[in-house]
């Protein structure tokens, strides 16, 4: 694993994602590991897209059509009569620290009646943060897990005004989770991103496979994601949104008001869309010579 990680720059995750061990040297070349996907990122993103990103108050504010929610930040004591306002709509909430990765630190909180600046206080205590309008998650995805928000992540490249879809996964939350991030025990399989259904088993970051659901027994392989073409249409819009923004990870969950944004990431980890052996290393390749043909030609 140390070797790996030197040689090739596998994180242990991905070691055990990909069951690197097990890989002959021309299985190994084709994985597209974290250390690549940043060094790609680097190329052909702009620096002040990483910045956007990671702020889930700002990338709001750029993409506030298509969430199709309420959503608030707050950063100081300043900000407590927009707290205030928002509970006055919303005494259901989802609350999310402001830079917080893989579902670190997220809760929900239903029917709350509590003093506003009792509540307010408790959650700036932790730093700044946003508190969002909960998703009424359509029947289709609650099929595989209820308890949690079943997303999907869309990867995309964009080249001038083409978009191109290169990869996608569907991950779940297990057990009494509200969260599906992998980092917090979430598990997540690969969609065929052309057709739009499951076609793999799941995963998890422990390496366990799964054929069916460990809690609702639904079976992956062939499940159909909802509207797979109207989600398709959405990451191609959202992508065409800021420039600069080459190579993103799109997350986006099914509610009852059909698609929606979740987050993006200019990074976004590889291994949910490429962690059962559908590897994109030379798919991204590829891309990346078009996209410096492209820029060459202008």
């Amino acid at each position: 694993m140390i070797y790996s990680l030197h040689r090739f720059g596998i994180n242990f995750t991905e070691y055990f994602v990909h069951k690197y061990y097990s890989l002959n040297a021309l299985g190994r070349d084709q994985i597209n590991n974290l250390r690549l996907q940043y060094g790609f990122c680097e190329l052909v993103n702009e620096p002040e897209v990483r910045e956007l990103f990671d702020n889930k108050g700002a990338t709001y504010e750029k993409f506030k059509p298509f969430y199709k929610r309420d959503l608030i930040t707050v950063n100081s004591i300043e900000d407590l009569h927009i707290f205030e306002s928002f509970l006055e709509q919303h005494n259901s909430f989802i609350y999310k620290p402001l830079k917080g990765v893989c579902g670190k630190g997220i809760k929900i909180y239903k029917d709350i009646y509590a003093d506003h600046k009792v509540l307010f206080d408790d959650f700036l205590k932790n730093g700044p943060y946003v508190i969002e309008e909960l998703i009424e998650q359509g029947e289709e995805m609650t099929l595989l897990h209820p308890e949690s928000i079943n997303t999907l992540r869309i990867a995309t490249f964009r080249i001038k005004d083409d978009v191109i879809i290169y990869g996608a996964a569907v991950r779940m939350g297990t057990g009494r989770s509200i969260v599906d991030n992998a980092g917090s025990g979430g598990i997540f399989c690969h969609v065929n991103h052309d057709y739009g259904f499951i076609d793999t088993n799941a995963k998890d970051y422990l390496n366990n496979t799964y054929v069916y659901h460990p809690d609702t027994a639904i079976r992956f392989i062939g499940f159909n994601i909802p509207q797979w073409e109207e989600a398709k249409e959405l990451v191609i819009s959202m992508a065409k949104i800021v420039n600069g923004a080459t190579v993103i990870s799109w997350d986006l969950a099914y509610s009852k008001k059909g698609w929606c944004m979740v987050e993006a990431n200019d990074v976004g980890g590889q291994n949910m869309i490429q962690g059962n052996g559908v590897y994109n290393k030379y798919i991204l390749h590829n891309l990346m010579d078009k996209y410096f043909d492209t820029c060459h030609d202008n």
